[in-house]
C-alpha cells in the first residue's frame, strides 16, 4: 500500500486507488475505518469522509469543489458519486449521506450483484466479497 503511514497493523491514513472495492465506517476506538481492496482488508485511524478528502487532494483537487461541481452537472442531488481522481478516475458513491458517520463509499469497479436480504442489501465483488450493508436495496440502487 503505498502513501500510507503504518502504525502497528492500523494504518494512520489512506489513498483510494484501483484496488479499493470499498471504505466502510468502524465504530472502534484505535480506528474509524475498514478498506477492503481486491486482495487487502485494512483497519485505517481516519474516518471515510477523511479518506475520500484526502484521496481528492492527492490528485491536486477539493473534495467540496469536485462536490458541487458534480451537482452542478450531473441529475444527483443526494448521495453525489465522487471521482476520487482524475487522471485514471476512481468513482465511489455513498449508501448514505457522507455527513453521518456510519456512510460506507463503495467503489462500482467489480461489482457483479447486488441483492436484496430484508432490510439489509448485500453486494458481490468479482472477487466474490460479499458486503451486507444496514441499506433498503432501494436506497443502494439509486
Amino acid at each position: 500500500m503505498k502513501n500510507c503511514k503504518k502504525l502497528g497493523d492500523i494504518y494512520h491514513d489512506y489513498i483510494a486507488n484501483e484496488y479499493t472495492q470499498a471504505i466502510l465506517p468502524a465504530k472502534h476506538i484505535e480506528y474509524n475505518s475498514v478498506v477492503v481492496e481486491k486482495e487487502q482488508v485494512y483497519r485505517i485511524r481516519e474516518t471515510p469522509i477523511e479518506i475520500i478528502k484526502a484521496s481528492c487532494e492527492k490528485d491536486c483537487s477539493n473534495y467540496e469543489v469536485r462536490k458541487a461541481i458534480l451537482a452542478k452537472r450531473t441529475a444527483f442531488k443526494y448521495k453525489l458519486p465522487m471521482f476520487t481522481r482524475k487522471i485514471s478516475p476512481i468513482l465511489a458513491f455513498t449508501t448514505i449521506s457522507p455527513d453521518i458517520f456510519d456512510c460506507a463509499w463503495i467503489f462500482p469497479r467489480g461489482i457483479v450483484a447486488c441483492k436484496k436480504q430484508k432490510k439489509q442489501s448485500s453486494i458481490t465483488f468479482e472477487t466474490m466479497l460479499t458486503l451486507t450493508l444496514d441499506i433498503s436495496y432501494h436506497t443502494l440502487v439509486t
